[in-house]
């Protein structure tokens, strides 16, 4: 696309794979923040897994190497989505077949602390970088002009940083299953 912003503007849910911590998800964590792009994101899943599968949610002879391709998001804190898991599942077992899905709780514990250690450290990148105009109306103490006073790092525990987060979207542990139909 020549003009992707008014998409990324558009956006309501995000996608990011949950094994790249370093690059994308610290980008998008830092546009979330700064409100440069996705203005309108209420929830980011972040793809705890991607499995591979002819069999869902039953055996298909036609399925192509291009619906393949195509993928459905499982939301690991969703019912309906865990509903569907279970019920593959129990097809499966009719068919003989074993398939594995990671379980919320296993996911969801590495995923968090990650991504909460992005966040603090975002936010503390952003308010080292506001000018004393963006401090208004906020309950932070705007930095000294001309002063060469150390660098105050906030943790998650702080007012301030408690307010931003709740500005943020909703990070979910998801799955991606490509196959579906």
């Amino acid at each position: 696309m020549s003009n992707p912003e008014p998409f990324f503007a558009a956006a309501k849910a995000l996608s990011i794979n949950a094994g790249d911590f370093r690059g994308d998800i610290r980008a998008v964590v830092r546009d979330l923040i700064r409100g440069t792009r996705f203005h309108s994101v209420k929830v980011v899943y972040l793809i705890a897994e991607q499995i591979s599968t002819a069999y869902w949610p039953c055996f298909r002879p036609d399925l192509t190497e291009q619906d393949k391709g195509k993928g459905t998001i499982l939301d690991l804190s969703d019912s309906g989505d865990l509903k569907n898991i279970e019920e593959y599942k129990a097809w499966a077992r009719s068919q003989e077949m074993s398939p594995v899905f990671p379980r919320r709780e296993e996911v969801e514990m590495p995923l968090r602390a990650a991504l909460d250690e992005i966040i603090v450290g975002e936010l503390n990148t952003y308010r080292h970088s506001m000018t004393s105009e963006e401090f208004e109306g906020t309950t932070v103490e705007p930095p000294i002009q001309g002063a060469s006073q150390p660098r105050h790092v906030f943790n998650r525990d702080d007012p301030w940083v408690q307010q931003q987060w709740e500005r943020l979207p909703d990070f979910r542990p998801a799955l991606l299953v490509l196959g579906w139909r």
